[in-house]
């Protein structure tokens, strides 16, 4: 497996349109149905800022560009059940409804809450793509990324707890079941994170995550806090298991610094949690996205710098 860049420069950078400001990350793709009234282009990218007070978006009609930015955005932190800020978006198309699904995460929660009390996920729903309506309720931890399952939404929240959930219903309340186990890996568990002040910071824990199913092959793209560099790893969990037992392969590297868009010429240190509001020596979270049997990866550069697009091939 390798990846290989589609560009040699960034699809998205802070130059790209004034209104989405200097810090970009969380990216998630789709390709936009025919039936989404006001369609813009054949490709929507959902974007955040790391502390961002609305969900940025850019249209293309090819993969690798242009990208011209939806100024006003897809959601405000007004319209929001959050104080401080809103980002991770994730987004899905319900073909069947003929509607837009967003599930995305925000800091300092108002609305209903349940068990999140710094940091979680809301659902919002749009019909075409473009302004969302966001519910009040929060259903899951910070940074969930969904995939449907034999009857099930199941979500995984990446982050220190490296959380597996799931859901009857797309908008309801997650049920939380146990933190992923990855063969083989020296990741800090969140109980060593939270007795050492130390490892507050830097301890080895997953950043935000990607997901791709191949029918029961569940692929979860990632990079790591703490890690020199940070770096797009990937790991596979069997989903013919029970869920309380899947677990992922050993760690297998995609993608890290290449070139100096990505960070390449930055100091090597050790990454730690948190934005990145300068250019670093690291790659952040991925998004995959399907098409026509190819694979293709949008990620982070130099920290949240801007937005680049690979194609994986096995």
């Amino acid at each position: 497996m390798r990846a290989r860049r589609l560009r040699d420069q960034p699809i998205i950078t802070p130059a790209t349109d004034p209104t989405i400001g200097g810090n970009i990350n969380g990216p998630s793709l789709i390709r936009v149905p025919d039936w989404a009234p006001g369609r813009l282009g054949t490709y929507y990218l959902y974007f955040a800022h790391h502390q961002g007070q609305f969900i940025r978006m850019a249209y293309s009609d090819t993969l690798t560009g242009p990208w011209t930015v939806y100024s006003p955005g897809v959601l405000d932190i007004e319209d929001a059940p959050f104080s401080r800020h809103i980002a991770s978006p994730d987004v899905h198309i319900d073909h069947g409804q003929r509607c837009f699904r967003m599930y995305y995460h925000g800091c300092g929660p108002t609305g209903t809450v349940r068990a999140f009390p710094g940091q979680s996920t809301c659902y919002a729903e749009s019909a075409d793509g473009l302004s969302y309506a966001s519910e009040r309720n929060h259903i899951g931890p910070a940074y969930m990324r969904v995939f449907p399952w034999e009857g099930w939404h199941y979500a995984f929240s990446g982050g220190p707890d490296r959380r597996l959930l799931r859901s009857r219903t797309p908008n309801t309340f997650f049920e939380e079941g146990q933190a992923l186990e990855v063969a083989g890996s020296e990741l800090d568990t969140p109980e060593a994170i939270a007795a050492d002040p130390e490892l507050a910071s830097c301890g080895r824990r997953m950043r935000h995550v990607a997901l791709h199913r191949v029918e029961s092959r569940l692929d979860i793209y990632l990079s790591n806090i703490g890690d020199t560099p940070e770096r797009i790893r990937r790991t596979t969990l069997d989903l013919t298991q029970p869920w309380t037992s899947w677990h992922g392969s050993p760690f297998v590297e995609v993608l890290r610094p290449k070139h100096s868009w990505e960070g390449c010429n930055e100091p090597r240190e050790r990454s730690i949690g948190g934005a990145s509001h300068r250019p670093v020596h690291q790659l952040r979270d991925p998004y995959v996205y399907a098409e026509d049997g190819r694979v293709y990866l949008v990620y982070s550069v130099a920290g949240e710098s801007g937005l680049a697009v690979a194609e994986i091939e096995e």
